[in-house]
Formats: C-alpha cells, structure tokens, sequence
C-alpha cells in the first residue's frame, strides 16, 4: 500500500511540474463571495457581511508573475454598534493587479484599484449625494488555484483579499472615513 501512495505522490507532482502556466497565457475566471466590510475613523462603526462578484483575465508575463485585469462588483459599507443601522456602499470595481506565482498553486497578488459608487444607502434612505463617486483602493491577498484537470488549463480559485481604501467615502465634513474590508471568493479559471 505505502508503495502505491508513493508512486501516486510521484506521478502528481511528475504531471504538476510539466504542466505548468507558460509565459503569454491568457486565462479567463469568474468569482462569487462574500465580504466583510467597515470604514475607518468611524468609532461607531462595526463589521458587516455582503456580497462580491468577479470576472476577468490573467495574462502570464513570465512562468511566475501574472497580470490580472478585473470587472468586480462590492457591497461594502458597515454597521453601527450604537443603533445596528446598515451603512450600504455599492461600488463597481476595477482591479489591475500583479499576480506572483510562489508555488503553481499559490499566488500573492497585490495592485491599484479604482471603484465608482452605484449607490450609498444608510437604513434604507440614499445618502449617495453625501458620498465621493470615486474610490482609490489597493487590494492586497492570495488565491489558490487548484487544477480540474491533469491539463493544468482550469482551476478552482479561492480568493482571499484585504481591500484597503485610501480615498474617503464622504464627500462633507472633515472626518475621513476610507472603506475597509476582506473579501473571500471561489470561482472558476479557464485558458482560452
């Protein structure tokens, strides 16, 4: 039995090194999850869960380091500890971020990323009039990609992201309020 398993374990790792993303790669991937979001400088505000959505391109620059271009919608915002009243912030992102390849199913990704705001609501009652129209972020994270098939040309992904806001949310008062939040997905990646 102890020599089947070696001899599996030395097929797979046989088949994952020869099988491996190449230099002009072009991937395609969709992601859907959840994330858990706040803003900062606010002594009121708690975390709070919602949804994200993703679809993009990988394009492999070298065998280890990637391009990664991003359509990315995000329900972030927060809650209040005094009143539990919702904060929602809707913003449709675009991610453009550097993808290194520390194993062949491992990669740290980090990037600039600019948001526009679909809708701010607070309770129910839009305050999008009160709230910048643009967000500058980085998102920083990693993703593990584990393959479908022996071919090494799909991937399950998990997606494991901390985005950092630097421009504030509001658009009055002096407070600088820059959103927060971890953002987790699974999705699908194909070469095409």
């Amino acid at each position: 039995m102890k020599k089947i398993l070696a001899m599996a374990a030395v097929a797979m790792m046989t088949a994952m090194n020869v099988n491996a993303q190449s230099a002009g790669e072009w991937t395609f991937k969709t992601r859907v999850g959840g994330n858990l979001s706040t803003v900062s400088n606010n002594d009121d505000a708690k975390w709070k869960a919602d949804w994200s959505v993703a679809l993009g391109v990988d394009y492999m620059i070298t065998d280890k380091l990637a391009a990664t271009l991003e359509l990315q919608r995000d329900i972030m915002g927060s809650k209040s500890e005094m009143t539990d009243k919702k904060s929602t912030l809707d913003y449709l992102h675009f991610p453009l971020m550097a993808k290194y390849y520390v194993t062949k199913w491992l990669a740290l990704q980090a990037g600039p990323q600019i948001g526009f705001l679909l809708r701010a609501k607070n309770d129910g009652v839009s305050y999008k009039d009160q709230c910048k129209k643009t967000e500058f972020s980085i998102p920083v994270g990693a993703s593990v990609e584990i393959p479908v098939t022996s071919s090494w040309k799909s991937h399950v992904l998990v997606d494991l992201r901390y985005h950092l806001g630097l421009t504030k949310v509001n658009d009055y008062g002096t407070d600088s309020y820059c959103n927060r939040g971890f953002i987790m997905t699974v999705g699908y990646k194909y070469d095409f």
